[in-house]
């Protein structure tokens, strides 16, 4: 029980102290005004008996809307800014959907009603929906204990289609990088051959400062990706040219390797990258496929698909595995050099 006890300062002011003692706990704070005092020492006393609850009544009392908010507080911060906007949508799609419903009241009906108010979306979409809302409860189980059991780990999720594999050919990737150098955008083609050349998403390479590249040793280091892992790219023939031309000649004050104007924020291209790639009537394409055309080339000039995941950075296979049907010339010969050996 809350004891509030009133003192007088030697100015004249007034002070109420609160003191709670439940279950070995102590707690002990001061207020100008009691009311303030009654309210922290009422909400104070309720957490605690809550911290002692087992997770079957906590689910019980606490909502999903609550435990969106907690997560969205201490664990959204920690991850990417891009991971940020992307899960903090779905949260708030999950929080508007069954944001009232206590947790012990979130099942697998309820997750699935949600799965088919998301239909007009992709399959991939909707699984990172689910995906999104598990992590959340995977955090309250194991960590928080604000429930038993992770209610989204039940909802199948919808088969997704191949990963798509568009890359450039060779007469669409040199009628590119020609509309690229007649671009307004000075960096535009110096920032494709990069990308082609390496393998690198189109933020990594926006994103690139002076501190990160060794021109003499032709490398640039990323500390952050988007698998949380740094990797090297290495750079060779055109792309470490333009590396060493940029370098002789960068913004003074700006640590970005492709600035704005202003040297305090990396290029923005999007229009002059959508103008180079209508001018080149190059259909079905975005930037990121040029990422899709270096693993590509790297396939058909004898990469295995270990050397593709090493270079592109691939956490897993199953990312590298969409380009297996251009490395069968290169298995094929392996295998036959294989039968030669043994028979």
């Amino acid at each position: 029980m809350a004891t509030i006890k009133r003192s007088k300062l030697k100015s004249g002011r007034t002070r109420y102290r609160v003191r709670i003692r439940i279950k070995g706990v102590y707690q002990s704070r001061t207020f100008t005004a009691k009311a303030e005092a009654e309210h922290w020492g009422a909400d104070t006393e309720r957490e605690i008996y809550r911290a002692g609850m087992s997770p079957h009544e906590l689910a019980k009392e606490r909502t999903l809307w609550a435990l969106i908010d907690k997560y969205c507080d201490e664990v959204l911060p920690h991850k990417a800014m891009s991971s940020q906007r992307v899960q903090h949508r779905q949260l708030m799609f999950w929080k508007d959907f069954l944001g009232d419903c206590r947790l012990i009241e979130v099942t697998p009906p309820l997750i699935s009603a949600g799965k088919q108010a998301l239909s007009a979306r992709s399959p991939g979409t909707i699984n990172g929906y689910l995906s999104c809302l598990s992590h959340v409860f995977t955090v309250a189980v194991k960590e928080w204990y604000w429930a038993e059991s992770n209610p989204v780990s039940k909802v199948y999720r919808l088969p997704e289609l191949k990963g798509r594999c568009r890359f450039l050919s060779v007469q669409e990737r040199k009628t590119l990088l020609v509309f690229a150098v007649m671009s307004s955008n000075r960096y535009l083609h110096s920032i494709m051959v990069v990308a082609l050349s390496t393998g690198a998403r189109k933020n990594e390479v926006r994103g690139l400062r002076w501190s990160q590249v060794d021109v003499v040793k032709g490398v640039a280091y990323l500390e952050t990706t988007k698998n949380k892992e740094p990797r090297t790219l290495r750079l060779f023939g055109e792309a470490l040219e333009a590396m060493r031309g940029l370098h002789a000649d960068r913004q003074l004050g700006s640590r970005y390797c492709f600035p704005s104007k202003d040297g305090l924020r990396p290029v923005d291209f999007r229009y002059a990258w959508e103008n180079v790639r209508i001018k080149a009537k190059i259909e079905n394409f975005c930037f990121h496929d040029l990422r899709h055309s270096t693993a590509s080339y790297l396939a058909m000039n004898g990469a295995s698909l270990n050397d593709i995941g090493e270079i592109l950075g691939h956490k897993a296979l199953k990312s590298s595995k969409r380009y297996t049907h251009l490395t069968e010339g290169h298995t094929a010969q392996v295998q036959e050099k294989m039968n030669r050996a043994i028979f």
